[in-house]
């Protein structure tokens, strides 16, 4: 016998021994209220009758009652699954698998909603110099470890609230958060230099 149908056929007989418990009860009070002669016959309607429709009811209740707390389980799982899933999803196709930056797509999404904010930021493009040499001298592997090396270097070199991302082949962006400039000593439309 599993531990389920364990569950079910005690939950089951205690339910049954309740309903034929309070089965004599009413039926006994109700026949000495009435001064009516308590029989065999009560005694085996007390009995049986509860045991007939109690075991076989509760029984379904409770088999009900399970099967709904594993699918209630099992959704669970599965929404925990596919919140993961959509979470990688999100970082893969927002992110540059090489350099872990944010990717094109990411980096723009990013500066729009920015904008979108009203706010005043800052937009650094980087492109290495003669970057095509090292990949026509050394391998594009090498050329690889350049770049992973500048991304690294990036992010060092920024905030936490700055964006860094890698635009295309050798070229970055740096979305300088107004925050971050110079601790908002100067206003939008105006220059750094002024001060």
């Amino acid at each position: 016998m599993t531990p389920r149908t364990k569950r079910i056929v005690g939950k089951s007989l205690v339910v049954t021994i309740i309903a034929v418990v309070a089965t004599f009860g009413l039926s006994f009070t109700a026949r000495l209220a009435l001064q009516m002669p308590i029989d065999w016959l009560s005694w085996v309607e007390c009995t049986f009758i509860p045991i007939l429709i109690g075991m076989p009811v509760s029984a379904y209740i409770f088999t009900q009652s399970e099967t709904i707390q594993d699918t209630c389980d099992k959704l669970e799982k599965s929404h925990a699954a596919l919140t993961e899933a959509h979470d990688r999803l999100t970082f893969v196709t927002s992110h540059d698998p090489m350099t872990g930056l944010l990717s094109r797509g990411g980096f723009m999404a990013r500066m729009d909603r920015s904008r979108d904010e009203g706010e005043c930021d800052t937009l650094l493009l980087i492109d290495p110099d003669h970057f095509s040499s090292i990949n026509d001298r050394h391998g594009h592997s090498k050329g690889d470890e350049v770049l992973v090396r500048i991304a690294k270097a990036l992010v060092y070199a920024t905030r936490p609230g700055d964006s860094v991302g890698r635009l295309g082949g050798e070229e970055f962006g740096v979305f300088v958060a107004r925050r971050a400039q110079r601790a908002g000593r100067y206003d939008c439309g105006e220059h750094p230099s002024a001060y």
